[in-house]
């Protein structure tokens, strides 16, 4: 009885690790390895199951401009490397959020994957994608902040409300448009924010709003064995 006891804890325990939702987050223009390392450490102590989850930021491409095109010739084989790892584990799902700029690569992962299916798309304020893409994917989501006290909005807010399904932050201490771009991935966004390549990711106050959403409305929660482009994008 001991040993099969020990048995189902072994199998109990390589399910869960399997079933582990990788959370791929492509940061904004400019974001540099240093910020990711803060994204994912704010990820970490946000996220209350954090064990579910392998939260992994990513850099945008070293002195690139903030254009789709620039995003894209950066990154491919960065890209290439992810959608070579998610063929390759057509068990495991995927969440790939893209901010800013970031949200370019984040579109052309999903784009390019064997099995669209596997991965849940995050826009946060960035590129929109595609009707079609929205479509293949297993979800797609777009956010937007908004100040609902002076009506300001991030940056990219109009594109993101053209998508199929939308949702907004809301932020009553933001005073600039870039702080409401920031909003959404990083509370600690100072209210004044301009200089977003120095401050975007000030306190590592990772915003996971759009990860508990998705936890909350769909099946890509982690399951335990035990129970129109974007017109300004920076």
């Amino acid at each position: 009885m001991r040993i099969f006891i020990f048995a189902v804890l072994i199998t109990s325990s390589f399910n869960a690790f399997a079933d582990t939702v990788e959370v791929v987050f492509f940061g904004g223009h400019a974001s540099s390895p240093e910020q990711m390392r803060c994204w994912e450490k704010g990820a970490r102590a946000e996220s209350s199951r954090q064990h579910d989850y392998n939260f992994r930021g990513v850099a945008y491409p070293a002195g690139a401009h903030y254009s789709r095109q620039a995003a894209l010739s950066g990154s491919r084989a960065e890209v290439q490397r992810l959608v070579n790892e998610i063929n390759a584990n057509p068990n495991k799902r995927y969440v790939i959020a893209g901010h800013s700029s970031g949200a370019a690569i984040s579109n052309q992962v999903a784009s390019l994957v064997k099995n669209p299916r596997q991965i849940d798309l995050i826009n946060l304020d960035g590129f929109a994608p595609s009707r079609e893409l929205q479509d293949r994917v297993g979800s797609s989501k777009c956010w937007y902040a908004v100040n609902p006290g002076s009506g300001g909005t991030s940056l990219n807010a109009g594109s993101m409300r053209g998508c199929r399904n939308s949702a907004k932050v809301t932020s009553a201490t933001c005073r600039t448009s870039m702080c409401l771009h920031f909003a959404m991935v990083n509370s600690g966004a100072p209210a004044t924010l301009s200089n977003y390549r120095k401050d975007g990711y000030n306190s590592c106050r990772t915003n996971l709003e759009w990860l508990r959403d998705l936890e909350n409305t769909s099946a890509a929660a982690p399951r335990r064995s035990t129970g129109p482009r974007a017109s300004s994008v920076r």
